[in-house]
């Protein structure tokens, strides 16, 4: 029989407690020295270093690594510089995974999502604010430089003029990237996969039809906006929602005796004459 179970009789009996008075001074003081204070013990804290180390225990995140491993390997055998392309495939795929962990598992990412939505109000939750918008900025430039390097080690494109041309313009595509795939780190691997197969069918364009290779900048903008589209329309239904439920709430403030006056019922007039004298 659990406690829920048990009437308030049989749970003070067992207790050896009073309803009224509670315990005593000498029975508090014999179960404080016997069952000690009543408190969760605090464990070392990790830092954000080892919390990220932690990650690479992930089963998933160390088969794409071996994969990785074993690409390169073959890469290097084979001398071939397009046998590269997957085991950068694989890094950068995992590079998107610990960015997903980072920002939704760890009180790093937490933080750093509380001061972009609003460094004001996390500031008052003891947020460093400046902090975190450094470290944004420092995480943001990184994971640019490692695209970036990725894009330029891949093979094909190493030591190609087109390399230099292409790199800005893949900069900014990271922007309807992120746009189409809501800022998630998972959903950027396939939005990145979408806009370099339009990419690849945009070269291909010109030679097999009619149409001009930058037709998929027009995709590419028109996703931008419809993305943005989407925020504001998301945006305007949320606020509709809240308005709503403030007009729901009954408004609570003085009302005029005036028209308290007015709203009450009419009492019944007297009746005219008297007893008969």
């Amino acid at each position: 029989m659990t406690p829920h179970d048990k009437t308030l009789s049989a749970l003070f009996a067992e207790l050896k407690t009073d309803e009224k008075s509670g315990l005593s001074s000498q029975e508090a003081a014999a179960r404080l020295a016997r069952d000690g204070e009543n408190r969760l013990r605090e464990g070392k804290k990790k830092t954000n270093l080892q919390r990220f180390a932690e990650q690479f225990k992930d089963v998933m995140i160390l088969i794409l690594l071996a994969a990785a491993v074993i690409s390169f390997i073959v890469a290097c055998s084979t001398g071939e510089p397009s046998e590269f392309f997957e085991p950068l495939l694989i890094v950068a795929i995992v590079i998107a995974i610990l960015v997903y962990i980072l920002m939704n598992k760890t009180t790093l990412g937490y933080e750093l999502k509380a001061c972009g939505a609003n460094r004001h109000a996390a500031r008052y939750a003891g947020i460093s604010d400046k902090r975190n918008i450094v470290l944004s900025m420092a995480i943001a430039g990184a994971l640019s430089g490692a695209g970036a390097a990725l894009y330029y080690l891949a093979g094909n494109t190493e030591f190609y003029w087109v390399t230099y041309q292409s790199l800005p313009a893949t900069g900014f595509n990271g922007i309807p990237v992120a746009l189409l795939a809501a800022n998630n780190a998972i959903g950027v691997i396939f939005t990145g996969l979408f806009m370099s197969m339009l990419d690849i069918a945009g070269l291909q364009l010109t030679g097999l039809t009619g149409y001009n290779e930058y037709i998929t900048d027009v995709i590419i903008a028109t996703i931008v906006y419809l993305s943005a589209f989407s925020l504001v329309i998301k945006m305007l239904i949320t606020g509709r929602k809240k308005r709503k439920a403030i007009e729901a709430i009954p408004k609570l403030g003085y009302e005029p005796e005036e028209k308290k006056a007015a709203d009450a019922p009419a009492e019944p007039a007297p009746e005219k004459g008297g007893e008969a004298e």
